[in-house]
């Protein structure tokens, strides 16, 4: 998934970011165990964020009962972060990967909660949190509708930076 947002206030840039999450995931032959894989790149102007990557492979478990799925996944993960104006680094750490989606009225809607935690090892202190919660409902003709928050922490964030992001979207979309 590929975000990407630009917006100017008045002729004056205020927001300037994009960010791409990737995942690939390959069940066993005895399910519901998977191996998986994530690569996320983010680009935040205003949190003098120039490029971060995060880089885990992991093992997941996966429960499906048709109205429910969740799938949660832990494995290394290599965060890079580099910045416009402050020091650059790089941390290991664990990474934790849950994904939960319920339908609700049959399918005509349906609940979701996706994130991300990472907290680093050694003497680094780098704590970061990504989490979308939302509900989705199917329009006419493949097209589906949603509203969707989003809370982006970072600890300890970029010298006069937020460490927390909050972000509401409305969406539309097309399923196929």
């Amino acid at each position: 998934m590929i975000i990407n947002l630009y917006d100017t206030t008045r002729g004056v840039e205020s927001t300037n970011r994009w960010n791409l999450n990737t995942r690939y995931s390959r069940f066993f032959p005895d399910r519901p165990w998977y191996g998986a894989a994530h690569l996320r790149l983010k680009k935040d102007r205003f949190a003098d964020v120039r490029l971060r990557t995060i880089a885990a492979p992991g093992v997941g478990y996966g429960f499906d009962t048709g109205a429910t799925r969740i799938n949660v996944e832990l494995g290394p993960t290599y965060v890079n972060e580099d910045y416009y104006s402050n020091a650059n680094g790089s941390y290991w750490g664990p990474g934790l990967f849950v994904d939960l989606e319920q339908d609700l009225l049959g399918e005509r809607l349906e609940v979701y909660l996706h994130g991300m935690g990472f907290a680093s090892l050694g003497n680094e202190n780098k704590d970061i949190l990504v989490s979308w919660a939302g509900l989705r409902v199917p329009l006419a003709g493949g097209f589906v509708g949603g509203i969707e928050y989003e809370i982006d922490h970072d600890n300890p964030p970029a010298v006069e930076a937020r460490s927390t992001d909050e972000t509401l979207r409305l969406k539309l979309g097309y399923e196929w």
